[in-house]
């Protein structure tokens, strides 16, 4: 068998990686941050991969979701992520960065960090 074999036997056991909607990925965010502007949105044919908003009560604080794969960046550098997930990082340097919650596409669960 050879690997594509392999990979379409995994998903034929397991279904196919689910892909949050954008306002799924909203309300995951509101889980930590009830107000925010949106910073930067970056998307493909399947939906958001990064999305990261500031804090209106901190203005200091990022959150950030990302879409794990590899992807287009800015000035040609790509954004790679090992899995989906929730971050928070601090621009006043006052903690360091931190993931707060990963998602399990394949069980359609988040998992919380810390």
């Amino acid at each position: 068998m050879n690997s594509l074999e392999n990979e379409n036997t995994f998903e034929a056991e397991i279904g196919p990686e689910r892909i949050l909607p954008r306002e799924a990925v909203l309300a995951k965010l509101r889980e930590y941050c009830d107000s925010f502007r949106i910073e930067r949105e970056l998307s493909d044919e399947n939906g958001i991969y990064l999305l990261e908003v500031f804090s209106n009560e901190s203005g200091n604080t990022m959150y950030a979701y990302q879409r794990a794969g590899t992807f287009p960046g800015n000035n040609g550098m790509n954004i790679t992520s090992a899995g989906t997930s929730v971050r928070v990082e601090f621009l006043d340097w006052s903690s360091y960065p931190e993931t707060l919650s990963d998602y399990d596409s394949f069980k359609d669960t988040w998992t919380k960090n810390g």
